[in-house]
Order: structure tokens, then C-alpha cells, then sequence
């Protein structure tokens, strides 16, 4: 994923099985996890009633129950898997080193010394399954989700792949992983088969493949609850087309915005598949409604808007005023301006400063002095933080060399773990 100012929205949803005399039963959990998404591309968090949105019905509804918690803070990165890796183990990049996004030939993944948000569910009582995009390395099948903890994972290693053919560079990543610890990448890495993935588009793919986990949730694991991380592809950049049904319900907006609103209505509709639509409290179904109760609640994020988009054929402002800046007379307003004459003397302040973000949001009034017993504190409180860094990516277990793709009879190459491949 490009470095960006795009967002993740995270929900989850939690399905009560039992009826209220049993309430202190652990409830299923699902976990929603949308990629590239916007602050405001949701038609809850759109404060213009100008501005048209894509169509969210379904996201919108969980946002407004009585149930929901909005949460307002930041709480990922700016790409896809360091954000990842800290909503798995709730540390950040500075801490699990992973500190940026990976790319199908590197040798790197989510250290394998760090626990899981699966392996802390399953250690509840929990089954882990996995659904969706993965993107915290794979090179090693220790790496992938059905060692971390996931009894099951159906979707894609890499990180940016086409939405239909599911290749990422030369090679297709389309797969279901079956049983942690399951020995060779052969038994461990099955790519699915022709008429399962290839050429369907991957909202719809993985929508199924999150209502049969469902579906098959009380036979398969009747004494456990269920805890479902679905990772949706959509809306990533680069999506290529989407499918018509998708548009169509978006005719009040216009190109490029109308595919990205298709996307985004898609993963709309394959929530509503698990969540309203296939589970309604007028069914015979113990997973939410029926002989339980019907309880949910939803975590997401509402963040801050994103900074403008200058469209291409506007006019970019060349200049700025302030200290110690000399504002030139034949600037141009194509371009930035380059020269002495309209240019700043570059500050570089050492030493230690407090400021008052709330009352001096443009930190022009140092209050250290003023305060020196709160610098102490926060000082110990940076250090505390610091400690326990660790450098980018894990040490090699062993030598791997150049990546390589394995070989199926659904495409010419697959990528796979490459380095046990080698090993």
C-alpha cells in the first residue's frame, strides 16, 4: 500500500449465542477490518449534506445502534502492515518492528516471538479463524496466519493484488490454509482451486467464506466460541473495475469517485450478508437472534478529515508568510518557488520545550521553564517508550537467498512461502 493519509475503519461486532439466563457466556466476536478507507467516505461520518457519498447502509446502521463506541483517537499507521501488525499484538512499530509495508520477496514478517490478538482469543477459549488480507509476511510458513494462531485462513499473503485475478506481480496468492502446525508449505499453502476464487471478485469471496464459517461454526466447534478476523481487501487502491451492480447503486456520484464508492458499497453488502441479511432474529439460528438474544456492539474510528486533494489544473500556492521569510514579487502560482528571495530560514531548535497543544496549537510558547517537573515526567515517559525498540524485521533464520513462486495447476506460479520452499 502507497504511503497515503487513508485509514483503516475497524468494527467489531460481537454476536451473543446464549440467551440472557447464560449471559456470562463469552459472546462470538467478529473483526472487521476495511483497508484505504477515508475519514469521510462513510455516510456517517460526512458532516455535508452537499457532498455525496457511496452507499454504506449497513455500516451506517451499525454505527448508529445504542451499542456503538466511536472512538476518536489515532490508532494505526499511514500504511498496511505496520498498522496490521499493531492491531495484532497492540504495540506499536517502534516495538514490533515492522515499520513498513512488505513487499512478496522480502524476508520479513511479524516476529514470531510476539503473540497474536488469535492466540490471546484462543487462550480465552476461543477458535481463530481468518478471512481476508493478510500482509505480515510470509516467507517462512511460520509467518502465515495458521501458525499464528488461526485455525483456518482463506485469502491472500500479499498486500496489493488485482480484486478478480488475484495476482500480485507475476504470481497468484489466492488460498486456504487449513490447521496450524500442518507440516510442508505443500499441505500448509493450498491454493484454491479454479472454480473457488479465480475471476470472482474478492469482497464477494470472502463475504461467503465468512458466512460459512459461521454457518458451520456449531458442528465444527460447538463448545467454543467463535472469533472471526475478516480482513476485506476492498477498498484498496488499485481495485481495478468493480463489479456493475455495485455502481448502480451509487448513480449520484461520478468518475474516478464511482469506483472506489462500488468498492466500498461491496463490502457494505457482504457485511450485511452475515450481519442482517443472512442472520435476522426471525430465523431458526443460535448465532445471533433466534433461540439467543439479539446484542451487538461495534468499536470504530472516527478520525480527522483528510488533507485536501489538490485536483490536477489548480492553482498550488508558491508561498507562505512568516518570520524571517520575504515574500517574493514575481512569484508564480503554478509551482513552488525556488531562490533566497521567497524562501524561509530553516529553523533547527535543540534542547527541550513544553507546549500547550490545546492553548498554542502552533507551538510558538515554550513553557519548560515554567514547568520543569512536567518536562521530568513526560522525559521518563518518552524513555519508557523507547525502551524495548528493536530494529526493522526479524534476524533470518536461515539463509533463503532470491525469492522464488511456487508451481499449481491454477496458475503458472503461486506465491507461497518461499524461503521453506528453499529450506
Amino acid at each position: 500500500m502507497a504511503l497515503s493519509l487513508r485509514l483503516f475503519l475497524t468494527i467489531v461486532v460481537t454476536l451473543l449465542l446464549l440467551p440472557p439466563t447464560i449471559a456470562s457466556s463469552p459472546p462470538h466476536v467478529i473483526y472487521i477490518l476495511l483497508d484505504d478507507l477515508g475519514f469521510s467516505d462513510l455516510g456517517y461520518t460526512t458532516t455535508s449534506t452537499s457532498i455525496p457519498t457511496p452507499s454504506t447502509p449497513t455500516i451506517d446502521s451499525l454505527q448508529s445502534s445504542p451499542h456503538t463506541r466511536t472512538l476518536k483517537n489515532y490508532y494505526i499507521e499511514p500504511v498496511c502492515s505496520p498498522s496490521r501488525s499493531s492491531i495484532q499484538t497492540g504495540l506499536y512499530p517502534l516495538h514490533h518492528g515492522v515499520v513498513n509495508w512488505l513487499k512478496p520477496e522480502d524476508p520479513n514478517g511479524l516476529p514470531l516471538n510476539l503473540t497474536t490478538m488469535a492466540e490471546h482469543m484462543n487462550e480465552l477459549g476461543y477458535v481463530s479463524r481468518a478471512v481476508g488480507k493478510w500482509h505480515m509476511g510470509f516467507y517462512r510458513d511460520e509467518y502465515t496466519p495458521t501458525f499464528r494462531g488461526y485455525s483456518s485462513f482463506t485469502g491472500f499473503y500479499g498486500g496489493g493484488e488485482d480484486y478478480f485475478t488475484h495476482v500480485e506481480g507475476d504470481g497468484y496468492d489466492f488460498r486456504s490454509d487449513t490447521k496450524p502446525h500442518c507440516g510442508t508449505f505443500n499441505s500448509c499453502s493450498k491454493v484454491l482451486t479454479n472454480n473457488s476464487a479465480l475471476n470472482r471478485y474478492s469482497t464477494e469471496v470472502f463475504g461467503e467464506a465468512a458466512v460459512n464459517i459461521i454457518n458451520n461454526h456449531a458442528d465444527e466447534d460447538p463448545d467454543k466460541p467463535l472469533f472471526l478476523y475478516l480482513a476485506f481487501q476492498g477498498v484498496h487502491s488499485g481495485g481495478g473495475t468493480t463489479p456493475q451492480k455495485y455502481l448502480d447503486l451509487n448513480k449520484n456520484l461520478t468518475n474516478p469517485r464511482l469506483n472506489f464508492a462500488g468498492m466500498l458499497t461491496a463490502v457494505d453488502s457482504a457485511i450485511k450478508t452475515f450481519y442482517i441479511g443472512h442472520y435476522d432474529a426471525n430465523n431458526d439460528d443460535s448465532f445471533v437472534g433466534g433461540r439467543g438474544v439479539r446484542w451487538d456492539d461495534v468499536e470504530n474510528d472516527r478520525r480527522w478529515k483528510m488533507i485536501e486533494q489538490i485536483k490536477e489544473g489548480k492553482n498550488v500556492p508558491s508561498w507562505y508568510s512568516s518570520e524571517n521569510c520575504a515574500q517574493s514579487d514575481d512569484a508564480t502560482s503554478t509551482k513552488p518557488c525556488c531562490g533566497p528571495k521567497n524562501g524561509c530560514e530553516e529553523t533547527n531548535p535543540s534542547g527541550t520545550f513544553l507546549f500547550d497543544v490545546l492553548a498554542d496549537p502552533s507551538e510558538s510558547q515554550d513553557l519548560s521553564n515554567q514547568f520543569p517537573d512536567i518536562v521530568t515526567k513526560l522525559r521518563a515517559m518518552a524513555d519508557d517508550f523507547e525502551e524495548g525498540q528493536i530494529e526493522e524485521g526479524p534476524p533470518l533464520e536461515v539463509e533463503c537467498g532470491d525469492a522464488v513462486m511456487g508451481m499449481d495447476d491454477v496458475a503458472n506460479a503461486t506465491w507461497q512461502p518461499w524461503c521453506s520452499l528453499l529450506s
